[in-house]
């Protein structure tokens, strides 16, 4: 079982840090030009993921449906599902798009950004948004590999890109002879770069995949009502979407309430850069576990195997938690290293490392909710998870955040009480849900 979760995980893992390491490159780049150019950057990627939330959700549907098509050997259903999902998220990445294109100002001001960072932040974002489309379509086509036990092309697109948009921004960026020197532009361009390359290539290799799936299909019949797949992904998708939306208004929040604390354009970027530290140690090892287990469960309630797929999601758990302590206590004793390298802002470099020494007590928590959440949307059962990340995270984490932090004049440590509190209640949530869970079958299957 552990090599079945290890050769599963392990390319996703990759994959992620990969992905992380795109925008960590990019804070990494403008904390040459200082915090607010790490600020603007912070809340663009903020605003990209609000852009593409709809297709993370949309993920969470593709790999529900193709790994239980897997698992049951129906090829041919699970290349339908896999279309459905490719048409689906061509019409998500034009409408992130248009939207941050046109609406890229007011959302930077909604974050409560100072006009230093607007000014910066703006233009970066218009470029990043046109990626929308390109990258929308490598979010669903590493979705349909993993689904269908082939997590290494995964790994190579996630290489493609990850090495167009890294090299090729720094090359820009740091070129005097470029006319994207010393720009947070150069960056954007790149990143533009990367993933329309890397949409091309990803269709070229699923056609091959598909292929030789396909040959092991024998008579089965090719399903013909494309719309139900649709509607049956959307079914599934759509409460995973509304809980990648309240993360993202949860830090949108409380971007607002550190523009109300001294300091704010520090704290901002300090945030920025704990929430990536964060992303690149802790939160990618948990979403490759995560999806790990999204992809056993699926596959196993395919085969009819539901004591399995629960076991498997236990295990993996059990895993994650174990390695959140080792990370949790690492983040907590290299705080300072790790926030100075990312900064040369002293008053940024200190917010980072106290946001960081919280990560013993909340790392632990967020590898047992994540995971088995995870594991109910393998399932198709996306509506628990969704209304754990709204209690948690809207009731519990934003209420408490604001009244101790402002009403209880605590200021940035009560926005640190809440944060733990939250990560504690969120888990026990998921620990009840999983436990009591009734009907190990996706819901419409």
């Amino acid at each position: 079982m552990f090599k079945t979760i290890l050769n599963t995980s392990a390319p996703i893992l990759v994959m992620y840090w990969l992905s992380s390491l795109i925008g960590l490159s990019d804070m990494f780049y403008a904390g040459r030009l200082g915090n607010a150019a790490q600020a603007a950057v912070g809340i663009a990627e903020q605003i990209i993921f609000l852009s593409t939330l709809a297709a993370s959700g949309l993920c969470v549907g593709i790999v529900a449906c193709v790994s239980r098509s897997i698992g049951a050997q129906r090829i041919k259903s699970a290349h339908s599902y896999a279309n459905a999902g490719c048409f689906l998220a061509w019409l998500l990445g034009i409408a992130g798009t248009l939207m941050a294109v046109f609406a890229a100002k007011p959302l930077f001001l909604l974050f409560g950004a100072g006009a230093d960072v607007v000014t910066l932040g703006v233009p970066y974002l218009r470029i990043c948004a046109l990626a929308n489309i390109p990258w929308v379509l490598v979010l669903c086509q590493s979705a349909i590999f993993r689904a269908i036990g082939l997590a290494k092309y995964s790994l190579y697109l996630w290489l493609l890109v990850s090495f167009l948009s890294i090299i090729g921004g720094g090359f820009i960026f740091f070129c005097p002879s470029n006319p994207g020197y010393l720009s947070l532009n150069a960056l954007a361009f790149a990143w533009l770069f990367g993933s329309t390359i890397g949409a091309i290539s990803g269709f070229y290799w699923l056609r091959i995949c598909w292929l030789q799936l396909e040959l092991k299909a024998n008579n089965e019949p090719c399903p013909s009502n494309r719309a139900g797949c649709r509607r049956e992904l959307l079914f599934i998708s759509g409460p995973a979407a509304l809980g990648e939306m309240i993360s993202l208004l949860s830090n949108f929040a409380l971007f607002q309430l550190f523009a109300a604390l001294p300091q704010s354009a520090s704290l901002q970027a300090a945030w920025s850069l704990s929430l990536k530290i964060e992303e690149t140690f802790a939160v990618m090892p948990l979403l490759a576990l995560s999806l790990t287990a999204a992809t056993l469960v699926g596959q196993n309630l395919g085969a009819k195997r539901s004591e399995q797929a629960r076991k498997t999601s236990w295990r993996i758990a059990i895993l994650g938690t174990f390695l959140m302590i080792f990370v949790g206590l690492i983040l907590n004793l290299f705080s300072h290293l790790l926030s100075s390298f990312f900064s040369n802002n002293a008053t940024v470099t200190e917010y980072t490392a106290i946001f960081l020494k919280t990560a013993p007590l909340m790392l632990p928590t967020l590898a047992l909710s994540t995971i088995l959440f995870g594991a109910l949307e393998g399932a198709g059962c996306t509506w628990i998870p969704m209304l754990g990340s709204f209690s948690g995270l809207a009731l519990v984490r934003l209420f408490l955040a604001w009244v101790l932090a402002l009403s209880g004049s605590l200021g940035l440590a009560g926005v640190l009480i809440a944060l733990v509190i939250s990560r504690l209640y969120t888990c026990i949530m998921a620990l009840i849900s999983f436990k009591n869970a009734k009907g190990w079958a996706l819901s419409r299957s």
